[in-house]
């Protein structure tokens, strides 16, 4: 059931923590102080009431599942190269992520070493003129060309890699995006969310086995719309 499922990863995530922390401290030729693992801020559950769910499945928050939550880089890329690939914000849609919308960025590379998406990770879009495509998040499948991501757009990762494929469903439908919408806020003509808006959105965690037959279904009916797409543009093109 879910409930095992999420104590796993509540345990798998905090021994992540640990070995991260071990790993600063040996980097910087430090021995880890006295009690040093009690700095571990245990993620919160969901602090809301929420629908009833099928039986086996329970609610988490996006904190609870991921072990990295960071912005992009800040910094106005150019349009043109030379420079390092950087996901344009209009590159994240409701489950996709285009990774031929890019600009571009010039700077050394160990500069920009912990911005480069990989092949799993979460991408929620931090502003957009649109409330309907703010905070929507799409899954990085192709890592194939090093490509950074920019302020405009939250990376996560899931702490467990099987998980991310469900959260990018569940995140953009249902109880999850209208929390999303409900959080959109605008500051200075710009309409966004923050990282603590992510952490705390709730996720109906069911088992494993149920994530992926969802993931398959959901699979199909986009292959079935993708083809819709492309005939009615056909069929547009050939009335013309």
């Amino acid at each position: 059931p879910a409930s095992e499922l999420l104590a796993r990863i509540l345990k798998e995530r905090r021994q992540k923590w640990e070995q991260d922390q071990l790993a600063a401290y040996a980097a910087k030729g430090k021995q880890p102080p006295k009690n040093w693992q009690s700095k571990y801020i245990e993620p919160a559950p969901p602090d809301t009431i929420l629908p009833e769910l099928p039986k086996g499945w329970c609610w988490a928050t996006v904190e609870q599942l991921i072990s990295y939550l960071r912005n992009g880089v800040s910094k106005k890329p150019s349009q043109t190269p030379p420079g390092h690939p950087i996901l344009r914000i209009n590159a994240v849609r409701s489950m996709s992520v285009n990774m031929e919308e890019v600009r571009y960025y010039d700077q050394p590379s160990e500069k920009v070493a912990g911005y480069f998406v990989e092949a799993g990770d979460l991408l929620f879009t931090r502003y957009n003129g649109s409330v309907d495509l703010l905070g929507v998040s799409g899954m990085v499948r192709d890592d194939a060309i090093p490509t950074l991501h920019p302020d405009k757009l939250i990376r996560v990762k899931t702490v467990l890699p099987e998980l991310a494929p469900y959260v990018e469903i569940a995140s953009n439908v249902g109880v999850s995006r209208k929390h999303m919408v409900g959080r959109a806020r605008t500051t200075a003509g710009q309409t966004g969310i923050s990282g603590a808006d992510v952490r705390e959105m709730p996720i109906p965690l069911c088992p494993i086995p149920e994530q992926q037959q969802i993931k398959e279904l959901v699979e199909q009916q986009l292959t079935v719309i993708q083809k819709t797409d492309a005939q009615i543009a056909s069929d547009l093109t050939r009335a013309a």
